[in-house]
């Protein structure tokens, strides 16, 4: 019995002598392992500080050669849009192909010459998307800018409108392009869209404008109320009467020339359509006030498409005779010569 007892308080002793071992060494690794922590933690505020210090140094090194490109080239061109201070930065969206080769001769208003045929082909950015929809409207108003004034600058307070005969009224009661912002509408017909291309007809704008906004035409926002007193200065009434109309006289010589030079036409498709636009033209008198006082009796030369046309008026008759016609291309003409394959493919609907 005193053997086993001794025998159990040895292995006791023993047992107790290897946990007091044991219980040192964790503590020992447990001290080791934080200080390895701390170690490695000063070492990542280390790293953090040095990439800190490298993401300084890059923006300064691309603040830098920013400004130094900046001082090359020039200030980035500003985005259109307006700034804080009213200004406004405008970009075409497209340039139009009329069948209005130049100024002589193209309608003040695009409703009396139906006939009449342009494109525009939208160059802006994501154009196809732009116009989706579009093509579910009958007619467009056209945000455009007058880019044949003589000079920058030339606005007018008061102009001379051709129905007044002389009298002048403000510039902001007319549809003159010498304003202070030479910025003009116009509303057209939407034949066809083909793709970014519009197919325009009834319209009264010359070859090259530069066109800046569309806008689809929509009765219920763009015209007065049924029960609205709609006026406007008398001067305008007979804008549109038929009784004011002109004669137009095509002579068979003139004629057979149109029907000649078919096969030039870029902006019609036969012959008869170019005379009819020719005939709608003239017959609501495109010429300016200087021209019917100044210049009565005198030749008249215009533009149409390929053509370049001669006519002149009898005031008193109420009769414009066409007499000549030529092809653009050859004539002696005060301007400079066009090239007219710019006009493009501007057929009308088919």
């Amino acid at each position: 019995r005193d053997t086993e007892l001794s025998r159990r308080q040895r292995v006791m002793s023993d047992s107790g002598g290897d946990g007091q071992v044991s219980l040192s060494r964790v503590l020992g690794e447990l001290k080791a392992a934080k200080a390895e922590i701390v170690k490695l933690q000063r070492e990542l505020a280390k790293f953090a500080k040095q990439h800190k210090q490298g993401q300084d140094a890059i923006r300064c090194l691309v603040t830098q050669r920013a400004s130094e490109i900046e001082t090359a080239v020039g200030p980035p061109t500003p985005a259109a849009g307006v700034d804080q201070s009213g200004q406004m930065t405008m970009t075409p969206i497209g340039r139009l192909a009329s069948c209005f080769v130049r100024l002589n001769g193209t309608p003040r208003n695009g409703g009396v010459c139906p006939h009449a045929r342009a494109t525009l082909t939208l160059t802006c950015p994501d154009s196809i998307a732009a116009v989706d929809g579009l093509a579910e409207f009958s007619h467009v108003w056209l945000v455009f800018g007058f880019h044949q004034n003589k000079k920058v600058g030339s606005a007018k307070p008061k102009v001379a409108p051709p129905k007044l005969g002389g009298a002048r009224v403000g510039v902001f009661s007319t549809r003159a392009p010498y304003r202070p912002n030479a910025v003009g509408l116009s509303l057209a017909r939407l034949d066809k869209l083909d793709g970014a291309t519009l197919n325009l007809s009834g319209l009264d704008i010359v070859d090259g404008t530069p066109v800046y906004d569309l806008k689809p035409y929509i009765p219920s926002f763009d015209a007065p109320n049924e029960s609205a007193v709609v006026q406007y200065p008398q001067w305008l009434r007979s804008v549109q009467a038929p009784e004011k109309l002109l004669r137009v006289v095509v002579t068979p010589e003139a004629k057979d020339a149109v029907h000649a030079l078919a096969h030039h036409l870029v902006a019609f498709s036969s012959a008869d359509e170019a005379l009819m636009c020719l005939t709608e033209m003239l017959a609501s008198d495109p010429r300016s006030v200087y021209r019917k006082t100044k210049c009565e009796g005198a030749d008249y030369p215009l533009t149409v498409d390929a053509l370049h046309v001669n006519c002149t008026f009898d005031d008193d008759a109420g009769i414009v005779t066409v007499y000549k016609v030529q092809l653009l291309a050859v004539t002696d003409y005060a301007q400079a010569p066009i090239n007219i394959n710019h006009l493009g493919s501007i057929k009308g609907p088919t």
